[in-house]
């Protein structure tokens, strides 16, 4: 378990979270990688638009400290 992490919010959002379905995909032709999330069950599709956020908000930033890439995030739909 990470540090901070509460193990009973943890479960708690899991159990929401766990009829959530991702799908990475990599395109090595354009060089490309796109993920998508998706969720037949009402409550676990209100969790999305945060998982969005939080993932791509993490991921810039572990390229901007790790590899010095720089770049933008483009946030479209967005309400």
């Amino acid at each position: 378990m990470m540090p901070g992490i509460d193990p009973k919010q943890m479960a708690a959002m899991q159990e929401v979270s766990k009829f959530i379905k991702g799908v990475i995909r990599v395109n090595y032709n354009d060089n490309t990688m796109q993920v998508a999330f998706t969720s037949d069950a009402p409550n676990a599709r209100a969790l999305i638009p945060n998982l969005l956020d939080q993932f791509s908000t993490a991921l810039a930033t572990q390229l901007s400290s790790f590899f010095a890439i720089q770049g933008e995030i483009i946030e479209v739909g967005k309400k």
